[in-house]
């Protein structure tokens, strides 16, 4: 089969154990910290912009308590003398100290409103510093704590996930996703013997009086979730990345005690990053560095620079590969609602697809296992959308099944209908575009990117696979002639009614004295005709074999499909002026005729009731068209030059 490929140099091969991994996406469905079902969005407006934090936590891994005192220095947006931060009601306020003294305060129903003495007017720069302290709320699990053993000892690790919702059940933020903390210092107090890992580069560590105080700080603009840490007894490692063109990126690895060999197990990180920087753009946190600090948790979960993991296994790449495709797509640019979250999980799944199709060539099985499955259990229900209808449900945000393989396999197919060239373009303009860096992005952003790069429409797409539920549902009949020429007729319905018909370049494999061809047929209407000229006699006929796009399907032979679809002739071409459609002594009635241009702009024709047409077209600018034909029993296309 011929196929089209990236040219991609990569560093020497590392041989594992031939056994499939666990592909499953049950890691997604614990990302969320959340155990409620229902969440009340933040209500704190944003009177003002967040630019520095300079966070001091005092903590203990063998208690769940934290105590805290956070500066942050903000910019107004507005003119104003109160401020307001989300913090939930079990953690209590001490004090807010603006100008060296204390001021007044409210704290309920999980808002801290923040009294100002005075005004302050627009585009002013200030700062307060809020001392709180307390048991982190139990229910989220955002704050959470875990003991594991170690030559008979319990030793114990604690842990942050913020996501999507619980940031505010440790500390005093700005929990929705409009304001990013341009740069921070991170300061963590603990028992000398433990450790803390966190976003950033490691200033410094010191350890006085029984304490180890550990400095972070992240020059870079981060999302309120993406803060955090995990504290415990660890191993530490340190290494650099190499890439192809002889830069390289500082590596750390925070590995638990009991499991000192997962910083030594082999794996193919600087092939990884060299794929990632190739296809998309280089490292967006090159200048600090990327890490890995493990946690007791299942799954992963990608804080800015340096992923939860909760294994280094070899078996555990598919998490790995995913959190620092994160690193991009979520963390660099972040989704800008959790209506959106398929720009942050869809990419990092397509991460895992291009991994397994780059990366693990030298297990062919691997590949097609994940895209099987995935696939499957997408086509599983008959409903859902990769748009979040429901963002109060965090379950609903964290779909293994829409958000995460839905919108990997959105992207899979996007990359199908435009061609590897003008989708990683696109993709590379999408992360390059300086008002989406360091910044947060909604899919009109990425579809905008796409149409500039391909010079296309993908309304239609978008309105289909993210905002519509469902899939198609195909049916492929086909006949070939005695010169080997073979009419195919595509039919399609929905399995939702929420879209009736999906625009689609479909792939149907032919199998010929052994050999295979896949040929691409852009399924512009329903009960479409195409005619193709194979070289021989079909063996067997195959739609969709690499599960290009989500389907269901059904081949049928008929030999009766068409009488002679050499009757229906569309002439001249090239034209200039009047457009002939002949259907000869076909028993068609026509319904419809359009014209297309090579943007998707489709304009209807007028035509009379007879199955010989002359069209003036004139008024069409010239260039490239495909005309189509609809008839009560098929659509026929052709494409035509209008000079």
């Amino acid at each position: 089969m011929k196929t089209i490929s990236l040219l991609i140099i990569l560093v020497p091969i590392i041989a594992f154990s031939q056994n499939i991994p666990n592909f499953s996406t049950s890691f997604c469905s614990h990302k969320s910290s959340y155990n409620i079902t229902k969440y009340t969005q933040s209500q704190i407006g944003n009177t003002y912009n967040q630019y520095y934090l300079r966070a001091i936590w005092e903590i203990n891994p063998n208690q769940l308590y934290i105590k805290g005192n956070l500066t942050y220095y903000f910019t107004m947006t507005e003119n104003s003398n109160s401020l307001s931060f989300d913090l939930h009601d079990t953690l209590t306020v001490d004090s807010v100290i603006f100008h060296q003294n204390s001021i007044l305060f409210t704290h309920n129903n999980n808002v801290l409103n923040i009294n100002l003495p005075f005004i302050l007017n627009s585009n002013i720069n200030d700062s307060l510093t809020i001392y709180y302290r307390g048991i982190p709320n139990k229910n989220a699990n955002a704050f959470d704590i875990k003991k594991y053993e170690y030559n008979g000892d319990s030793i114990p690790c604690l842990w942050t996930l913020s996501e999507p919702y619980g940031a505010k059940d440790w500390f005093p933020c700005k929990q929705e996703l409009y304001d990013k903390i341009d740069s921070c210092d991170l300061f963590f107090i603990t028992p000398s013997k433990y450790k803390t890992a966190a976003n950033g580069l490691l200033i410094s560590e010191d350890t006085l009086n029984g304490k180890r105080t550990s400095h972070w700080k992240h020059k870079h603009p981060i999302a309120t979730y993406l803060i955090g840490f995990v504290t415990s007894e660890f191993i530490e490692s340190h290494r650099y990345i190499h890439l192809l063109n002889n830069d390289s990126i500082y590596m750390m690895e925070y590995s638990l005690i009991n499991d000192s060999s997962a910083i030594e197990t082999p794996y193919h990180l600087d092939r990884l990053f060299n794929l990632y920087d190739t296809l998309f753009i280089p490292y967006p946190f090159r200048d600090e560095k990327y890490g890995h600090m493990q946690w007791k948790r299942a799954g992963g979960m990608e804080h800015q620079t340096i992923s939860s993991v909760n294994s280094f296994n070899w078996h555990d790449m598919y998490v790995i590969e995913h959190e620092l495709a994160h690193q991009w797509f979520g963390d660099f640019i972040t989704c800008g609602s959790w209506q959106d979250i398929w720009l942050n999980e869809g990419f990092a799944i397509f991460g895992n697809f291009i991994s397994l199709e780059y990366l693990w060539s030298y297990y062919p099985d691997w590949y097609p296992h994940l895209i099987k499955a995935y696939h499957d259990d997408i086509i599983s229900q008959p409903d859902g959308s990769v748009f979040v209808d429901d963002t109060t449900s965090v379950s609903r945000i964290f779909s293994g099944r829409l958000t995460y393989e839905k919108g990997g396999f959105l992207l899979r197919m996007l990359r199908w209908e435009l061609g590897d060239t003008k989708f990683f373009n696109g993709v590379r303009a999408y992360l390059n575009n300086p008002d989406l860096q360091n910044s947060y992005a909604r899919t009109s952003d990425l579809q905008q990117a796409l149409e500039e790069e391909a010079d296309t429409n993908l309304t239609e797409f978008f309105n289909d696979w993210f905002y519509g539920e469902g899939y198609p549902i195909y049916n492929i009949e086909y006949e070939q002639n005695n010169d080997y020429s073979t009419n195919i007729l595509i039919s399609q319905t929905s399995s939702h009614s929420s879209v009736s018909f999906y625009e689609m370049s479909v792939p149907i494999q032919f199998w010929i004295n052994g050999v295979d061809t896949i040929v691409k047929l852009h399924n512009s209407t329903n009960n479409q005709l195409f005619t193709i000229q194979l070289n021989d006699l079909i063996d067997s006929v195959i739609f969709d074999p690499e599960y290009k796009i989500i389907s269901e399907n059904n081949i049928t032979q008929n030999i009766n499909l068409i009488n002679n679809t050499n009757n229906i002739k569309i002439f001249p071409n090239p034209v200039k002026d009047e457009i002939t459609i002949s259907l000869g002594n076909l028993p068609l009635k026509i319904k419809h005729i359009y014209l297309t241009n090579i943007k998707a702009k489709q304009t209807q024709l007028q035509f009379t009731n007879s199955n010989f047409q002359k069209i003036n077209i004139s008024e069409f600018a010239s260039g490239s068209y495909i005309i189509t034909v609809e008839t009560d029993k098929f659509n026929f296309n052709k494409k035509i030059i209008l000079e």
